[in-house]
């Protein structure tokens, strides 16, 4: 994301520069050199975010380059907006506009060294993510060897990410070329360059390719110097000199002189841009062969998808499920530029090869790319994750004091804001000005004291994570603790939402709920308060939410009955889904989630055993079944079912009298925990067979149900002396961390509280 930061920075420094520069006039040359350094510095970043989301090795110098960069970008960011609130409250003439030039310059200026440094360390791909190449690599190897005897410059031209640096660095090792030149070279350019350091670094290099002794005095020459000895070196001999990202018309101007067109050797230049007028240029002086490179062919950008993505994987081939769905509309939007290519199919190759996974990845690229003007910024497929907050928003974030008691009025002045966070605040009242964040991209309420929402909040049509809630871990659990936010109607305009939770549906009543049916991008979304009157809108417009993928709904009270049965077409890639409040039954169209991974289903009061419903479901991972979620006397886990189910909590079932565990269910639980089900006093025959457990837990069990798990006398112990690590917790205080856990296979309690343990990082409280 270092590339997006300067994209970004481009796209507001220089607009302002130009409108500026007319104003005043005298500055343009500058405005030109600070975009054409951003620029240079923009495409060397392209080639490491790449190489970094690709999970490849990159030096520490570029490295620590690019986190220069990111600061560098930052600093540039602030001195705007520090000017821009310079000239409208002091300087509407803009003398202050010198000095913010001058800052501007020396942030740039800063990072020509480390960049020299960094360049050398180019993105290269390995021979496995080359496809389409043999016959480009043949053809211009053929134009360097054969030919007249004068000096031939060919000029491989392309945009960014098509590449040109692969294919040269292909001819520039291949035995065929370096056989045929006595000297040979490979010089980065780029667009920060020193003339005299490219010609030493020239004449370092023929010397180390032929093994001859250094030149002491080389770097204390004059270019005129150095031009001389390089000529005379070259005399006699066969050469070929690669340059490689070439930006400036005029480079060839510079190194013409130093590399001799007549001395019958047949030298030849090889140069690689993307700008199509840096060869014409170099027809004034030379015979110049020009190679423009090509996008690839749907077939061979298809074939290099697979090799990157499936390299370890069904044999280097796609499954039909996932080519019919999404592979191919991934590798159609990365235009044949194998750069991108390469990026998302190393991304993809470290994840599960499921629809769900690939469908997350396919509906980032189609964001990136539609928002992206630019086709040579199609890297902005590699971030993926808002969560990570990349850092071209590091200057668009507000973060306030946990102590702030309020946000000033004034908020809504900061027009450039895209992440506004609240969370464990004490800030109870959001201003009207918020309205106003017409860039804003998140909103994080999070324990803060918010409960109302100003209605010009619909204003943000660039809202795309909208999180709020407050809990009091220092209360019992209930189906009320949690509180979420009152919002208004006209939330539907809202289109680009994708996360929205917690909103309190019995303020806002049918309409509202009806509202939510349009947000269809959204991804997450957590309702409360839910009662009769609303459900069967919320139903109906969760129907229309294709990309829902997490689901969080909670009832109005304890005694509400609700029916969620009228959900006919659920949402294809639901992952999570959470259900607290009594229901007459378990919908029927949960066993249609076959992508479900996270289940927890709390005071529900179910009749019927919910594991008929739910065994089948072959991805589900975590589920939770507890607080009077059922009001039965018996649950059985049957041969064959969760396949694979990890984590499993079965909890405040106060009507449990036996849990029934047959051999070949649950073959890969690891993580068990059973607890405050009073009528259970036996332990559960069937944990023997749970062969890959590794933690179990009991929670406040009756005394009869401990003393039988004693590893001396106790007569169950044996059922699971099997599993590494069990813990019995005995609850001492109302608050959720009031227990004191006991290790089975000690002798001695452990308080517990503020102990952070595998289970209840896990169980929200239940």
């Amino acid at each position: 994301m270092s590339e997006y930061s300067v994209f970004c920075l481009i796209n507001r420094l220089v607009p302002l520069l130009t409108k500026e520069a007319k104003l005043l006039g005298g500055i343009h040359g500058e405005v030109a050199d600070i975009k054409d350094e951003l620029e240079s510095i923009q495409s060397f970043l392209r080639d490491a975010d790449a190489r970094a989301t690709a999970e490849e090795d990159m030096s520490e110098g570029v490295k620590t380059w690019v986190k220069h960069v990111r600061e560098v970008a930052f600093h540039i960011d602030v001195a705007i907006d520090q000017y821009l609130l310079h000239v409208a409250v002091h300087d509407p003439h803009r003398r202050g506009l010198n000095g913010f030039l001058q800052k501007t310059t020396h942030f740039l200026k800063s990072l020509k060294v480390r960049h020299k440094i960094a360049s050398e360390d180019s993105l290269y791909l390995e021979d496995t993510d080359v496809v389409g190449i043999e016959s480009s690599r043949n053809e211009l190897i053929g134009r360097l060897v054969e030919g007249q005897p004068h000096r031939i410059v060919i000029s491989v031209v392309g945009m960014g990410g098509l590449g040109k640096t692969t294919l040269a660095k292909k001819i520039y090792d291949h035995q065929m070329v370096r056989g045929h030149f006595e000297c040979y070279a490979w010089i980065s350019v780029s667009k920060s360059y020193n003339i005299q350091d490219l010609l030493r670094s020239i004449i370092k290099q023929f010397h180390e390719a032929r093994m001859e002794l250094p030149m002491p005095e080389i770097d204390t020459m004059d270019e005129q110097s150095v031009v001389s000895k390089l000529r005379d070196y070259l005399w006699l001999k066969t050469h070929v000199v690669i340059f490689d990202d070439v930006w400036k018309i005029d480079f060839w101007e510079g190194i013409k002189h130093a590399l001799p067109d007549d001395n019958n050797k047949g030298g030849r230049i090889m140069i690689t841009t993307r700008n199509r007028e840096v060869a014409s240029f170099c027809k004034k002086s030379s015979h110049v062969d020009v190679f423009e490179l090509q996008p690839l062919t749907p077939d061979e950008a298809w074939e290099l998808f697979c090799k990157r993505a499936f390299q370890f994987e069904f044999g280097g081939h796609c499954p039909p499920i996932l080519e019919k769905f999404m592979s191919q509309d991934i590798v159609e939007k990365c235009k044949g530029l194998p750069l991108a290519i390469v990026a998302i199919g190393g991304l993809l190759s470290a994840k599960d090869k499921t629809v769900f996974e690939w469908k997350n990845l396919h509906d980032s690229v189609g964001f990136e790319l539609g928002r992206n003007p630019y086709l040579t910024g199609v890297d902005k497929i590699l971030s993926l994750s808002h969560e990570d907050l990349p850092c071209h928003l590091k200057s668009c974030l507000l973060y306030l004091d946990a102590l702030l008691d309020c946000i000033p009025e004034d908020v809504g002045s900061l027009f450039h804001l895209r992440y506004l966070s609240l969370r464990n605040t004490k800030v109870k009242i959001l201003p009207k000005s918020i309205g106003k964040l017409q860039n804003l991209e998140t909103l994080d309420l999070k324990q803060s004291l918010v409960s109302d929402i100003p209605i010009e909040i619909n204003n943000l049509r660039k809202l795309r994570y909208f999180v709020a809630f407050n809990l009091d871990f220092e209360k019992e659990t209930s189906l009320t603790l949690g509180k979420g936010v009152k919002i208004q109607k006209g939330v539907g305009c809202l289109k680009n939402l994708q996360k929205l939770y917690y909103v309190e549906l019995n303020h806002g009543g049918v309409d509202l709920t009806k509202e939510l049916g349009k947000l269809r991008q959204l991804r997450k979304l957590g309702v409360k308060n839910l009662s009769k009157e609303t459900m069967t809108a919320l139903c109906a417009s969760i129907e229309n939410m294709n990309h829902l993928q997490s689901l969080d709904v909670t009832l109005i009270s304890k005694d509400e009955i609700v029916d969620l049965k009228f959900i006919s077409s659920p949402p294809q890639f639901l992952q999570n889904l959470h259900i607290k409040g009594r229901l007459e039954k378990l919908p029927e169209w949960i066993s249609e989630l076959q992508h479900l991974v996270k289940l927890k289903i709390l005071w529900s009061r179910l009749n019927d055993d919910p594991l008929k419903v739910l065994q089948n479901l072959q991805n589900l991972r975590e589920l939770m079944i507890s607080r009077q979620a059922y009001n039965g006397e018996h649950l059985h886990f049957k041969p064959e079912g969760f396949p694979k189910l990890k984590w499993l909590w079965i909890r405040h079932l106060n009507a449990l009298h036996t849990l029934l565990i047959d051999e070949g269910t649950l073959p890969v639980l690891e993580f068990f925990s059973i607890g405050y089900c009073p009528e259970l006093k036996e332990v559960p025959s069937g944990i023997q067979h749970l062969k890959n457990l590794k933690e179990l837990g009991f929670w406040g069990m009756p005394k009869e149900f401990e003393e039988s798990l004693d590893p001396e006398q106790g007569l169950h112990y044996w059922i699971v002396e099997h599993v590494p690590v069990i813990f019995l917790f005995r609850k001492l205080r109302t608050r959720y961390y009031g227990h004191d856990k006991h290790n089975l296979r000690s002798k001695h309690f452990a308080r517990s509280r503020g102990q952070r343990q595998i289970f209840n990082q896990n169980e929200f409280r239940c």
